[in-house]
């Protein structure tokens, strides 16, 4: 499971069939997020931000989350910098990044 983060919003993308090495677009689907997903998604974000002393929250991160053995969410990796931004994944996230966007430059 995976999750794309965009200013406060956050919907999931996941995957169900593929690989690591071969996720096809075709297998990933919108999903809601359990509410320990958006608690430690929010949590590791507010950490980035504290660890860079960000004055204003991130306008993007994606955080890949797993299930561990006791069927808990642990971050597996987290992305502040991506270049297709996974936005095909979520919908409306493409408008909503464009108005965090405006809303931070206007």
């Amino acid at each position: 499971m995976g999750q794309i983060y965009i200013g406060r919003w956050a919907s999931f993308t996941s995957v169900a069939t593929g690989t690591v090495r071969e996720p096809l677009q075709e297998f990933r689907q919108e999903r809601q997020p359990t509410e320990a997903e958006l608690v430690l998604a929010g949590s590791a974000v507010r950490a980035v931000e504290e660890i860079f002393r960000l004055d204003k929250p991130l306008l993007y991160a994606r955080i890949d989350l797993i299930l561990d053995e006791n069927g808990r969410p642990v971050v597996l990796e987290l992305e502040i910098c991506e270049p297709s931004l996974n936005l095909p994944f979520s919908s409306g996230s493409a408008e909503r990044f464009a108005e965090a966007i405006k809303n931070r430059i206007c």
